[in-house]
C-alpha cells in the first residue's frame, strides 16, 4: 500500500483533476501544495476564512468544534462524539 501512495504522489494529475487547475501542476503532490498554500494565503488574508486541519479534528474535536461555532455566532452545546453516527 505505501507504494500505491508514493506512486499516486508522483503521478501527473489527469482526467476530471485538470479541469479545476488553474495551473499546470507537475505532480499530484505539487498540486496538493499548491491548493493548501491558496487557502492559507486566504486565511491569512481575511479574518473570516478559517482553517481546520484534520488532525485537529482526531485530537481535540470538542475544542475546534466550540472555537468554529464561537466563529459563526452558533451557541454552544455538546457535540456528537466522534464515533456516534448522526442521521
Amino acid at each position: 500500500m505505501a507504494g500505491d501512495v508514493v506512486a499516486f504522489r508522483q503521478a501527473p494529475p489527469s482526467g476530471r483533476l485538470l479541469r479545476y487547475q488553474m495551473a499546470l501542476a507537475e505532480t499530484m503532490f505539487t498540486r496538493w501544495s499548491g491548493y493548501l498554500r491558496g487557502w492559507q494565503a486566504l486565511a491569512e488574508s481575511y479574518t473570516h476564512v478559517h482553517l481546520i486541519a484534520y488532525e485537529a479534528l482526531l485530537d481535540d474535536y470538542e475544542n475546534v468544534m466550540t472555537s468554529v461555532s464561537g466563529l459563526l455566532g452558533c451557541p454552544v452545546g455538546s457535540f456528537p462524539s466522534r464515533t456516534e453516527k448522526t442521521t
